[in-house]
């Protein structure tokens, strides 16, 4: 398949997307990015394995059977090794929507979105990769955000005091505010079905929420169904009275977990009942949006 962001003139390139924006008590953003001379090889070994199963796109939700648990899995496993061998990072941003920062009258949770991706833009692009880098940013194309506009970028920016001094927007095209803030010069988004990157976004994004909303429920799928070689994971049809679907995710959970520790990249499970990482330096970083004061408060749907 040929790689339709090749055209792009930029040194890096970052591809994202979502999972539980607006329903369910965790939500979550995710990013996979790299340097766009590591893209073309990437990008043959992770269509590779999509193209071995005869199959176009992988996603969470779609993780239901056997067949796709193993997708999956090696869709993961593929990410873990190529961040092991410091090739591409894949950060996860995960926020409670009952903790004190998002428990608001009338929450507005696509203007907490948008902040969201401020976030983990900032933290991703400005303190994980190169100073010098510039970005071409893939998100995927099927959101409620309007990638065609860029105006949430002054409005999410205006909250953070870094970003309010004078004469900071004197400029306030959007083209010189992504440069600015996030050294971002290109926005293209995609349909998840034809990026396969995208939907490698979409399987952090989803088994980041998953571990934390349904970890309870894990752990007592786990103490009944003893761990069992990776290669076998249709046994698991017979170990588990628990739905089909979530056994097949709870297996592929366990596995990636297991896979992280066996990489040693500081991914626990357990200790925060959730997927977390200890150190955001770590190139598969699952982490916890907390807030940042007491002020620090999701947004508020506007009355007109």
């Amino acid at each position: 398949m040929r790689d339709p962001t090749a055209s792009a003139d930029c040194s890096h390139v970052c591809y994202a997307d979502e999972s539980h924006h607006t329903e369910g008590q965790y939500r979550s953003l995710s990013l996979i990015s790299f340097a766009r001379g590591k893209e073309s090889a990437l990008r043959k070994e992770l269509e590779g394995i999509l193209l071995g199963h005869n199959f176009k796109e992988m996603k969470w939700l779609k993780v239901t059977n056997g067949k796709r648990e193993k997708i999956a899995r090696q869709m993961l496993c593929f990410a873990i090794e190529k961040a092991y061998t410091a090739e591409l990072r894949a950060d996860v941003l995960i926020w409670d929507t009952e903790d004190q920062r998002h428990s608001v009258p009338e929450r507005d949770d696509i203007e907490n979105l948008h902040r969201m991706y401020y976030h983990l833009l900032r933290n991703v692009l400005g303190k994980r990769w190169p100073d010098e880098a510039s970005w071409l940013f893939v998100p995927d194309e099927n959101t409620s955000i309007r990638w065609s506009s860029v105006e949430y970028f002054l409005r999410i920016a205006s909250v953070d005091t870094e970003f309010t001094e004078e004469g900071l927007f004197s400029d306030n095209s959007p083209a010189f505010v992504l440069r600015r803030l996030f050294a971002i010069d290109q926005v293209m988004p995609r349909r998840s079905h034809s990026e396969a990157f995208i939907q490698l976004a979409d399987l952090f994004a989803g088994i980041g929420v998953y571990s934390h909303e349904t970890y309870d429920e894990y752990e007592r799928w786990a103490l009944n169904n003893p761990e069992h070689p990776i290669l076998f994971p249709s046994l698991v049809d017979k170990a588990s009275a628990w739905g089909k679907a979530d056994a097949h995710r709870c297996t592929l959970l366990r596995d990636f977990n297991g896979m992280c520790k066996k990489r040693k990249l500081d991914v626990s499970l357990k200790t925060n009942r959730g997927l977390r990482t200890m150190h955001p330096k770590y190139p598969v970083n699952f982490w916890m949006y907390e807030p940042r004061h007491e002020l620090d408060k999701a947004p508020t749907k506007q009355r007109t």
